[in-house]
């Protein structure tokens, strides 16, 4: 989609173009890199006048000119916040300079620019805090409806299963009576960071409520999604889970269902992996139950 830029800069852009301009160097990326890394906190913290900058000799030590040869240059700080910024480095190799005008029009430019993407991650932000679970950072539950949808319609069109995994950790209850809430949030945190790190990226872990959580696994058969639900109980049994200096024993218990072996629906899908929890919780916990497949 094209941005919402003024007829007059789009113009300019356009001519500037056809004369040569170009956005970006070339077989640069790591210098660039690099020269963000480096230069860009001093060149924000102390910008230079504003106003076109020609080549003379105390420029020499300027990383921007090392990069890219220059005859005459202008910037543009595209500071957003202090997670996002960047550099607009425009260079001229030989005469003529760069006009004032020519001045004029880049900071009309990088101001509509630096609105562009400044709106653009408040919107990632916002969408990110709308199905994301504040205290872990996986899906929140709206989000696992989402995406479980998506994968029971990927899984009917092209005729393979899903898997389901519920998660459950064990005497968690226990966990906050004890050393308390904090203590409690540490635990569902360091959960989520181990699964998220243990298990494969088309594999989506979702919060569903409490001490539970959802593991999506596409594509599973039963072996598949057995092997998947195991891995996350040993992943969790084999972590040390330690808040400030204390060892905490902990440990899951797992319920898959398969689609569409055990079920028709996403909701019938998750009543079956929770029974299957139900199971695995009555059989002494820390382990995985499978359910039952659908009778024809």
């Amino acid at each position: 989609m094209r941005p919402s830029l003024d007829n007059r800069v789009l113009d300019t852009f356009e001519q500037l173009t056809k004369q040569g301009f170009y956005w970006g160097v070339q077989h640069k990326e790591r210098e660039i890199n690099e020269m963000l890394e480096e230069y860009y906190p001093r060149f924000h913290a102390n910008p230079p006048t504003p106003k076109v900058q020609r080549i003379l000799d105390f420029d020499l030590d300027n990383p921007l000119t090392q990069i890219c040869a220059a005859h005459s240059y202008m910037t543009y700080d595209l500071h957003i916040d202090n997670a996002n910024y960047g550099l607009i480095f425009v260079n001229r190799a030989g005469p003529p300079d760069f006009t004032e005008e020519d001045y004029r029009f880049l900071t009309t430019f990088g101001g509509t620019l630096r609105q562009i993407v400044g709106n653009v991650i408040l919107t990632n932000r916002l969408k990110e805090m709308a199905t994301t679970d504040p205290l872990t950072g996986v899906n929140n539950r709206r989000q696992f409806e989402t995406f479980m949808e998506i994968e029971l319609t990927r899984a009917s069109r092209y005729k393979h299963s899903v898997g389901l995994a519920m998660v459950d950790i064990d005497h968690f209850k226990q966990i906050n009576d004890t050393y308390g809430h904090q203590v409690g949030d540490y635990v569902l945190r360091e959960l989520c960071q181990v699964l998220t790190q243990g298990l494969r990226a088309t594999e989506i872990i979702s919060r569903y409520g409490g001490e539970e959580f959802t593991v999506i696994i596409p594509q599973a058969d039963y072996a598949v999604a057995l092997v998947v639900g195991e891995k996350i109980r040993s992943l969790i049994e084999e972590h040390k889970f330690e808040y400030n200096g204390i060892e905490l024993p902990i440990t899951v218990s797992v319920g898959i269902a398969l689609y569409p072996q055990m079920a028709v629906s996403r909701n019938s899908l998750v009543e079956m992996a929770d029974r299957a929890l139900y199971d695995a919780k009555n059989s002494g916990r820390n382990r995985v139950c499978v359910a039952a497949e659908k009778e024809d």
